[in-house]
């Protein structure tokens, strides 16, 4: 069962998404990330990549965020994200784009959108990590201070360097890791 951990929607039950492709964070790693984040989040800017639930996005809202784009391209997941955020009141702060991640990642970049937040969280085995970093370094969507959040539910899935980011800190919750990285100036 999902569920949102702290904030004004605590306890609110979310709805998951039946898909073997989508696989959300567990609620451990989820209020340890947002204990981690907490200090924070109070009106900044988050955006969920690969969004499936939406429940990552869905925190950071429940905790202070002014606003979440939740990015993703499943129309199952996509309907779930909405529930999500009906049943939870975060409608008006959020925006749902139905769209590649890719083609959303260069779509906000044209916009001029930055976040203070950006989660990372695909499916794992399809390369899609390094990927993800590759297009944000080519259509940045961070300030000096953004905060890069990669959840990595299995840690042997490669992740290579990327020049423009750099690892502050890693926390590993059984087999999911969570991966904080920083804009290099």
């Amino acid at each position: 069962m999902l569920r949102v951990i702290s904030g004004i929607a605590r306890g609110s039950k979310l709805k998951n998404v039946n898909l073997s492709s989508t696989r959300p964070i567990q609620d451990r790693v989820k209020e340890s990330l947002f204990n981690i984040l907490k200090d924070n989040l109070e009106d900044s800017l988050f955006l969920d990549l690969f969004a499936g639930t939406g429940s990552v996005g869905v925190e950071a809202l429940s905790q202070g965020c002014q606003k979440a784009i939740f990015v993703e391209n499943n129309y199952q997941a996509i309907e779930v994200i909405k529930f999500n955020l009906k049943k939870t009141n975060f409608i008006l702060k959020s925006q749902v784009i139905d769209q590649d991640v890719f083609k959303a990642i260069k779509m906000l970049h044209q916009q001029k959108q930055v976040f203070d937040f950006i989660f990372v969280g695909p499916p794992q085995f399809k390369d899609l990590l390094s990927k993800t970093l590759l297009s944000l370094k080519e259509y940045p969507l961070y300030i000096p201070s953004t905060t890069i959040i990669i959840g990595q539910a299995h840690p042997k899935e490669e992740l290579k360097e990327i020049p423009s980011f750099r690892l502050q800190e890693k926390r590993r919750y059984g087999n999911t890791v969570l991966l904080f990285y920083k804009v290099d100036p």
